[in-house]
């Protein structure tokens, strides 16, 4: 026995071992939480939302579970992508779930590998690619446009009144990373960039173009529903690499990024989000929904969980397939006063005994069963100062090894 704490006659017993911390938490007063009965709710996530609607429906998933399932507030923050490391770095923003890593090789490098004001919460599981695409039908009259010689020598096809005497290349949001003017530099382009200062503003040109059988040259991206909707064709570029940077983009496996802070103020939203995965095929049934069906992306995102609770549940807990079942209860005073929880060492609850789940039902009627206490931490069943009492109580024992007993009246 590492920590025991007696209150009252009752008995608060913890085992903080490598893994696994099993607690009895008999502070939980039925006055006390109906005051405080979501106690997170004071803790507010701030996510980026970028000017991209992939970016859009990440942050709305992770809304909906740290909300309904973690108990947290969480604030949706429209932001560029390169404003976000600085708001991250000073804790202003609490994560982004979709960094392009081709245009943020320097933000990596300082924010997280120099500075490590901001943390790598690893990957989003969407592997994103950008690219020059033309219409198919262009091709089919001239196959050379599948190519960037071909665009050498058929700029003249892409001008406009905005574009004079060279050819249009149509980007979108202003914000966005960029490296196009270096591609054209570099191989020589009678090219003129044009933004349409938004992704939708790209979409609605591309589908007037597309309805007048115009030619049209335009930046754009994988993941992305319009794809499915007119057959286009990627212009092949030089192949991306390192030492070019006159060439194409490269694969981009999107990663997702936290304030360095998060781990400690909020752990159990910072476990969540190192698990959220999701895949190309994920988001583009959201972004079809949002693009092609109508839906608002909190409505796409909200259906995406509905349907997916076998994926998302995962996010929610730690494997505890390794773990030690909660044990027997050792006496009849244990049966009756014991309650008993399993935590890891972040302090994030993996399982407790049926007593303890049978006292929270009055008070949070959303605990069922020990499956909905994964993922949760100190902070949403108690007010700040308490739960910071009992993540420090944790540390001490963790850190020094040493068994921890108190009492009090």
């Amino acid at each position: 026995m590492l920590f025991n704490q007696l209150k009252g006659g009752r008995g608060l017993w913890c085992s903080l071992r490598a893994v696994v911390c099993s607690v009895a938490f008999l502070y939980l007063a039925i006055a006390h939480c109906a005051t405080h009965s979501m106690a997170a709710t004071s803790q507010v996530i701030k996510i980026a939302v970028n000017p991209w609607l992939g970016s859009n429906l990440d942050a709305q998933v992770a809304k909906i579970l740290l909300e309904e399932k973690l108990g947290y507030s969480v604030d949706l923050v429209p932001i560029d992508e390169t404003a976000q490391f600085g708001a991250l770095a000073t804790g202003d923003l609490s994560a982004t779930l979709e960094v392009w890593p081709s245009g943020h090789a320097q933000d990596h490098l300082t924010y997280i590998e120099q500075q490590k004001t901001v943390e790598d919460l690893g990957p989003l599981g969407v592997v994103g690619k950008i690219g020059w695409y033309v219409p198919t039908y262009l091709v089919q009259s001239n196959a050379s446009l599948a190519t960037w010689e071909g665009i050498k020598t058929n700029a003249d096809l892409f001008r406009t009144a905005d574009t004079g005497v060279r050819g249009q290349l149509l980007e979108g949001d202003p914000t966005w990373s960029y490296h196009d003017q270096q591609i054209i530099d570099t191989l020589n382009l009678n090219l003129k960039i044009v933004q349409a200062g938004s992704e939708s503003n790209l979409i609605s040109a591309i589908d007037s173009a597309v309805t007048r059988k115009d030619p049209l040259l335009f930046y754009l991206w994988t993941p992305h529903s319009i794809l499915g909707k007119y057959p286009f064709t990627e212009v092949q570029l030089p192949v991306y690499s390192d030492s070019c940077t006159g060439c194409g983009y490269p694969s981009d496996p999107l990663y997702k990024a936290a304030s360095a802070g998060l781990r400690e103020t909020a752990p159990a939203a910072y476990r969540f989000l190192r698990k959220l995965q999701l895949s190309n095929a994920d988001q583009i049934a959201m972004i079809t929904a949002v693009d092609l069906n109508g839906q608002g992306p909190a409505d796409a995102a909200r259906a995406w969980v509905n349907q997916n609770q076998a994926k998302w549940s995962g996010w929610l807990r730690e494997s505890n397939s390794a773990l030690p079942a909660i044990p027997a209860p050792a006496s009849i005073w244990a049966a009756k006063y014991l309650y008993v929880l399993d935590k890891d060492t972040n302090g994030v609850f993996l399982n407790a005994n049926n007593l303890f789940i049978q006292s929270l039902i009055p008070i949070f009627p959303q605990i069922h069963s020990a499956a909905d206490l994964m993922g949760k931490d100190d902070f949403y069943f108690y007010p700040s100062d308490l739960a910071n009492q009992f993540r420090a109580d944790d540390r001490k024992v963790i850190e020094s090894g040493v068994s921890l007993t108190t009492v009090e009246p």
